[in-house]
């Protein structure tokens, strides 16, 4: 009997146990889209069932929770990328045992968001592979669902970021009239609305009857880089017309999204006028966007959730690929091309799994196996540890934000080579969150568009023209060597009287800065087009430093002259004359210049000038649209507070100057032989400030207009004030070499400083006041002399004894 009692012992035993650890299966609705002729999702099959054999052969994910052990298993439904597909089937999921605890799928957005929308009324988690459409992370629609890929919004700041890297600054968009292009098209404008990016032409269509009137519309537009939005039988339609109209590499370029099958191309089925040579040589050079699922390659080999490496998954993902190619022998499109993008898949399960170990863990009074789709406790449940799931997957961390999505890498590939090695190749990733664009070992802006005027251009760069700038440049010397002249001139007779009573060394100052005026208007015209960004941003704020100077050595010192002709025509009287040291201009000029001083210093700490590029729009001729223009302009964050303050202190002393002009324009005096010629001076170069300054602004987006206007006003004026102040002076030496005539006409006035020789108007009140005050004195004067005359005659006759008379 006791192979009897033995056999009673092992079934109480079995009994015992079978109520200690019990086995469930939970089940997860899928939708994949398997039989769809837009995309087909039959290589995420292989990784479905990786993950959901790992996760149950796992010895402690969803094992010994609360007395049970749970499997994972699945339901399958076709969704085919369409949305009523994907509402059949959902339906199919609730109406039909048995009961789906979560939903893993749609991978096409279109038939991802109305199982989104749905499946909280039956209290669903849903989590996505692949649906990268931003309106998904709208939780006031969707409140339940998350996804394991980025969304597109990684996507639209991995364009931005090419863009930025290549030059481009406006985009053509070609969207499809379907929700899942919409959406992208809406968060790409957005975002370029924040950026200085912008989509200056955009088509929506739904048929095919348009696409010759876009595509001439494209041809017909500035814009050069075109984001074609669509499915890829409309892509292709749209690119056939294109290369027929010419609008292929070095004039173009195309963006698409990656989701594409390989050689998409050559379904030419509704494409009857290109070949697929032809469909190739117009994509060639167009870029791709997707996300970058993989980990890094030191990393492929590490293992990871699920005690699996990517090294592994590959093998064992190529191994299962080949019996779903017997399975779905008309399905050519979807297997190999979805290795990449598999792992979504792999950790969207497993993200799945662990958060319904930690819901199993966390919830104590109801058990997974109660879930049913009045379970809303349990739901919400299951979405807050969704929510919290940290893991390292097979696409690197999965951790999701507070609305349901994943942060990730976005990759960069590039239709290069021809005919059977036509294929996308990386040569860029970048983190998905607008830090720039990382380009893979032995890729870069000359791998991507090799050779001279490769990349093409969707605007232009305003330069100053080379002939202009050589025109200026000799223009400049020639004023160079006409002030060097000058110069030799006053150092040479600084003791002849036309020269020295005109003050020669004070005189140099205005040299000085007329050599320094003509320096920087060479300056001004160098720009990007001829020498570096570094050299012309160097030169932003040096322009200013020298600008600034040169006025306050060329006009401070004028200024200083005409003070120095007011003060003497004001404190001189007809006994004596006034005279002003040259050391009393030299302080003026030093005050002007630290003041100068105090003003440059702390604006250049504070808020440096620096090359920055503008885009500005420019009315085009022969478009309907308007050329976009970048234009190199040296600007700071306050620039425009500092240049009133600077404007405003340089107006008052030429208001000063000129005001001391006016009061002095009739007064010569023959030891300031060139008085006359200071005050006009004054009143050209307040003429021409006033000129400068409005011309400056508006004609910033006008580079050659600015520069040519402004530099021959500015060549002009200094030299003419040049002419002025000096040639007038070596005429007079020439024709007087020994200063005779202008000692001749000192001495007359010296002899009668009351005569007609100082030139003044008698019709003044000042001046009849002044004479008649003279006038009285030498009454007086001679009044007391005759009184004088008088007594002494009296005093004499006295003592002679003679009587008066």
């Amino acid at each position: 009997m006791k192979w009897y009692l033995q056999l009673l012992t092992t079934c109480a035993f079995l009994c015992v146990s079978s109520q200690t650890i019990n086995n469930h299966t939970l089940y997860l609705g899928v939708f994949l889209s398997i039989n769809s002729s837009v995309v087909s999702t039959i290589g995420f099959l292989p990784a479905l069932d990786i993950a959901i054999e790992t996760v149950n052969n796992h010895p402690e994910v969803l094992k010994s929770l609360n007395g049970v052990s749970y499997r994972l298993d699945v339901v399958l439904n076709d969704s085919r990328c369409d949305a009523p597909a994907s509402l059949r089937g959902f339906i199919d999921q609730i109406f039909f045992e048995p009961i789906k605890i979560m939903l893993i799928g749609s991978p096409c957005s279109v038939s991802a968001e109305p199982l989104a929308e749905l499946s909280p009324y039956w209290n669903l988690v849903q989590i996505s592979p692949a649906a990268t459409s931003s309106r998904l992370s709208d939780t006031s629609i969707f409140p339940r669902f998350l996804r394991t890929v980025p969304s597109d919004v990684a996507t639209i700041r991995g364009v931005a970021a090419v863009m930025r890297r290549f030059g481009w600054s406006r985009i053509a968009l070609l969207t499809q009239v379907e929700n899942l292009f919409t959406f992208f098209a809406a968060d790409l404008r957005e975002h370029f609305q924040r950026t200085n990016l912008r989509v200056t032409h955009e088509f929506q269509f739904n048929t095919n009857g348009i696409v010759t009137r876009v595509v001439q519309s494209l041809q017909n537009s500035p814009v050069r880089v075109v984001f074609i939005n669509m499915y890829p039988r409309n892509a292709l339609q749209v690119i056939c017309q294109a290369y027929r109209n010419g609008l292929v590499h070095p004039d173009y370029v195309y963006m698409f999204h990656n989701w594409y099958s390989n050689e998409w191309w050559d379904d030419l089925e509704f494409v009857s006028n290109c070949t697929v040579a032809q469909i190739q040589r117009a994509l060639r050079f167009s870029l791709l966007f997707d996300h970058y699922p993989r980990l890094p390659e030191d990393e492929q080999n590490v293992t990871n959730i699920g005690n699996l490496s990517f090294d592994e998954y590959k093998v064992e993902y190529m191994s299962r690929l080949e019996v779903y190619r017997e399975q779905y022998p008309a399905v050519t499109a979807g297997l190999d091309d979805l290795l990449d993008d598999s792992v979504y898949v792999f950790d969207a399960v497993w993200a799945a799994a662990l958060a319904l170990h930690n819901t199993s863990k966390a919830v104590t009074n109801e058990t997974l196996q109660d879930f049913n789709y009045n379970s809303q406790f349990l739901s919400e449940a299951i979405y807050n540890q969704t929510l919290k799931t940290d893991f390292f997957g097979l696409s690197g961390r999965v951790t999701f934000n507070s609305i349901g999505d994943r942060s990730g890498f976005v990759r960069f590939l590039q239709y290069r080579g021809r005919a059977a090695d036509f294929k996308a190749e990386v040569f860029a990733v970048e983190s998905g969150n607008g830090s720039g664009l990382m380009f893979l070992e032995g890729e870069g802006v000359t791998t991507v568009y090799p050779g001279e005027d490769a990349i093409p251009q969707d605007e232009e760069h305003s330069y100053i023209a080379g002939g202009l700038f050589v025109v200026y440049t000799v223009l400049s010397f020639l004023g160079i060597v006409f002030a060097c002249v000058t110069l030799g001139f006053n150092l040479w007779f600084r003791n002849q009287p036309y020269v020295k009573h005109g003050g020669p060394y004070i005189s140099i100052l205005i040299i000085v800065g007329a050599v320094i005026f003509y320096v920087t208007v060479v300056l001004f015209g160098v720009d990007e087009n001829i020498a570096s960004d570094s050299v012309v941003d160097g030169l932003c704020q040096t322009r200013v430093w020298l600008s600034v100077i040169a006025f306050s050595l060329f006009f401070g010192t004028i200024f200083a002259k005409v003070w120095k002709i007011f003060h003497i025509h004001r404190h001189s009287t007809s006994n004596s004359v006034v005279d002003i040291r040259e050391g009393y201009l030299f302080i003026i000029v030093g005050v002007l210049i630290v003041i100068d001083l105090l003003f440059m210093i702390p604006s250049t700490a504070v808020d440096d000038a620096r090359l920055q590029r503008h885009l500005r729009e420019i009315d085009a001729d022969d478009n309907d649209g308007s050329l976009p223009v970048i234009i190199g302009v040296c600007d700071a964050d306050k620039s425009l507070e500092w240049l009133s303050v600077l404007f405003a202190y340089k107006g008052f002393v030429l208001l000063v100057g000129s005001f001391l002009a006016f009061e002095t324009r009739k007064v010569t005096f023959a030891f300031l032989s060139d008085a006359r010629f200071v005050a006009m001076s004054v009143y050209g170069a307040a003429i021409v400030s006033v000129a400068l300054t409005p011309i400056g602004f508006l004609l910033e987006d006008f580079p050659n207009a600015q520069f040519g206007i402004l530099g021959i006003m500015a060549l002009l004026s200094v030299s003419i004030i040049l002419g002025l102040l000096f040639v007038s002076k070596m005429y007079k030496v020439y024709m007087d070499p020994n200063g005779e005539m202008i000692l001749l006409e000192i001495n007359n006035q010296s002899k009668n400083n009351s005569s007609d020789q100082e030139n003044v108007d008698y019709n003044d009140d000042a001046y009849r006041s002044k004479v008649e005050m003279i006038n009285q004195e030498i009454f007086q004067l001679r009044s007391e002399i005759k009184q004088e005359k008088y007594q002494s005659q009296v005093a004499t006759n006295v003592t002679n004894g003679t009587p008066m008379q």
